[in-house]
């Protein structure tokens, strides 16, 4: 199965699939990249992911598993990925605030010195990784706009934050809303699908995609 919901105590991990964590019903709140081969703890997956900040590996909850079937080359690009945003992030020793965007997915921070670097959300790390590993997951010119309570929903962790119009903007959700964010679920719906169809054409997503199955 492409994208399955782990029903086990444990899940065998290939490096670079995808590990999706549940939040509030009915949103996937969370998304890394394998960090190891073999067989893992449910409830401590090490992987590669946007907390904040970028953590190399982190641990997280897998409750989703999605797979594209990465071939030898298409897993090292990713792993390239990992290391040059690895090293641009170190390099500035960012921390949450600075390392993390919601919307666009990821982008440049203006930089002056030689320590420019991108800030990603949770699913935008895991969307440039497979883009740089020419797979590009969604159609992000579609995706559904949400409104900041459902925002809050899909980034529990943040909600406080989230009702300070100065922090939204600072994560690139400017007025009132909604917002066309690149949720978590889409991209688990992305990958839902054969591996030969992933490569073909980007997934376009739908409201209901911010949960999964």
């Amino acid at each position: 199965m492409p994208a399955y919901r782990v029903t086990t105590t444990t899940i065998a991990l290939t490096d670079s699939e995808v590990v999706g964590e549940d939040g509030i019903s009915p949103f996937i709140r969370h998304l890394g990249l394998a960090a190891t081969n073999g067989v893992a703890r449910r409830e401590e997956a090490f992987v590669h992911e946007m907390g904040p900040p970028l953590n190399l590996p982190g641990v997280m909850r897998a409750d989703v598993h999605a797979t594209a079937a990465l071939n030898d080359d298409e897993r090292r690009k990713v792993k390239s990925f990992v290391e040059r945003h690895a090293g641009e992030h170190k390099a500035r020793s960012l921390g949450k605030r600075h390392s993390y965007c919601i919307l666009p997915h990821s982008r440049p921070y203006p930089s002056e010195d030689e320590y420019a670097y991108t800030q990603f959300s949770c699913a935008g790390f895991v969307i440039d990784a497979y883009a740089f590993a020419r797979i590009d997951l969604l159609d992000l010119g579609s995706t559904p706009p949400i409104s900041l309570a459902d925002v809050c929903q899909a980034y529990p962790d943040q909600t406080a934050a989230l009702q300070i119009e100065k922090i939204r903007n600072e994560n690139g959700l400017v007025g009132p809303g909604p917002w066309p964010i690149a949720l978590c679920g889409y991209v688990i719906h992305a990958m839902n699908r054969p591996p030969a169809d992933i490569r073909k054409s980007q997934y376009k997503p739908k409201p209901s995609d911010a949960s999964f199955p």
